[in-house]
């Protein structure tokens, strides 16, 4: 039996193309370094200074403890019997339990003992701290207990500084991983945007071929053009999907520019209305002042809000429901409103529901699928026009989404 025949290798697509654009080998190894960095446990101590290390304290409480005794015996001749001999001792050792923990605290608190009674309280040039003992345990007792609430301070002082460095660090990958999100959305998506418009061309350009031969009416023509009518449809949803991931890309890099000219909402209205009459076959209540409602702003970002609102109200209700669009104008501001009575928002999620990438149960668990981006576009172009957008709904019974718009003067 013949080996299999290798197939030719195919053609390098333009998503892996973008793959490879993508995947630099400076940017692999920041992924990398940021997926398998170790996570740090709760008690990591920052760096500590040469000076700061514990061994280093045990040698330097030899000379801190002898400078303190020095001092106590000449205050001590000045001052007799005013003077407390231990309270010099006492603060050298709060000091290197600051510096080097409660092990070298308590071992100058030894020291200091011994020097105390050797050379102040009982200077006969020998050591008796043993014999008597109780005399010396108040001053122990208060050195260890200043000892050990000092050694806890300090570490817990280290602690946060180590918490507060790490949380630092935690900020810049988050900030560099959203930073590498968005670099790959707004690649991908220009990326897309060539082969979806080529797929859109040639179905649209079998469809007019086909336009043509009207004397030919058989079931296998008529089903080829159902076939290229679905193809013009998924494309066209791709479209806005891959626009939508284009307008979260550049709102997240500050680059959603706004032409700002009057504008007429009315007109964007009426316009939008009769657009998703067209396409999607449902009727549109359309509630309009007399006159025109000027604001100012980009009038292709309020109609692409307009656009998607209306687009929600049809894709979550029943065909059979209406939809209703209105515009009035009410203090100085313009507001419009896009009511339907479809199956609505729970209300534990109303607040989340102008998220990037959130979607309601309701609209999760039904046969739409999105990205759930559309209202947090709505969301920041609203905002960047002075204005504000909400929500109001029950499950099962509907949702209204408002914005207002300030007014601007009639143009002349």
């Amino acid at each position: 039996m013949s080996p299999p025949t290798p197939k030719p290798p195919l053609a390098p697509s333009s998503t892996s193309r973008a793959r490879e654009r993508f995947s630099l080998p400076g940017e692999r190894r920041l992924a990398h370094g940021i997926l398998s960095r170790r996570i740090l446990r709760p008690d990591d101590l920052a760096p500590l200074a040469w000076w700061q290390r514990r061994v280093t304290g045990y040698v330097f409480v030899f000379l801190l403890v002898a400078l303190s005794i020095i001092l106590v015996v000449h205050v001590q001749a000045l001052v007799e019997p005013h003077f407390f001999a231990g309270a010099t001792t006492i603060i050298t050792v709060f000091i290197i339990a600051l510096l080097w923990g409660a092990g070298p605290a308590i071992f100058a608190t030894v020291l200091s003992t011994i020097a105390l009674d050797y050379y102040v309280v009982a200077p006969t040039g020998t050591v008796q701290v043993w014999t008597n003992l109780l005399d010396y345990l108040p001053f122990i007792v208060t050195c260890l207990i200043v000892s050990l609430l000092a050694a806890q301070r300090e570490r817990a002082r280290r602690r946060a500084r180590t918490a507060e460095r790490l949380a630092v660090e935690r900020a810049h990958e988050l900030e560099t991983a959203n930073k590498l999100k968005d670099q790959f959305l707004s690649l991908a998506s220009h990326e897309l945007k060539t082969p979806i418009t080529t797929i859109k061309g040639y179905a649209q350009l079998a469809e007019r071929r086909l336009g043509s031969l009207e004397q030919d009416a058989s079931p296998a023509l008529a089903s080829t053009r159902q076939v290229l009518d679905k193809i013009t449809q998924q494309a066209d949803r791709l479209t806005w999907l891959v626009n939508d991931l284009l307008d979260v890309s550049r709102i997240q890099a500050g680059k959603l520019d706004l032409r700002q000219e009057q504008c007429d909402l009315a007109v964007l209205c009426r316009q939008a209305a009769e657009e998703h009459e067209l396409t999607s076959g449902r009727m549109i209540d359309l509630s309009l002042p007399d006159g025109p409602v000027y604001v100012s702003g980009d009038s292709e970002r309020l109609g692409q809000v307009l656009s998607n609102l209306l687009a929600n109200a049809i894709k979550y209700s029943a065909d059979g429901r209406p939809v209703r669009l209105t515009l009035t104008c009410q203090a100085g501001k313009a507001l419009v409103s896009v009511q339907d009575q479809g199956v609505g928002i729970p209300e534990d999620e109303l607040p989340m529901i102008f998220e990037r990438f959130f979607r309601a149960r309701t609209a999760r668990n039904g046969s739409q699928r999105g990205l759930g981006l559309g209202l947090a576009i709505c969301k920041e172009i609203i905002e960047r026009h002075h204005g504000r957008i909400w929500v109001e709904s029950e499950e099962g019974k509907g949702s209204r989404f408002s914005f207002e718009l300030p007014l601007a003067k009639k143009v002349a």
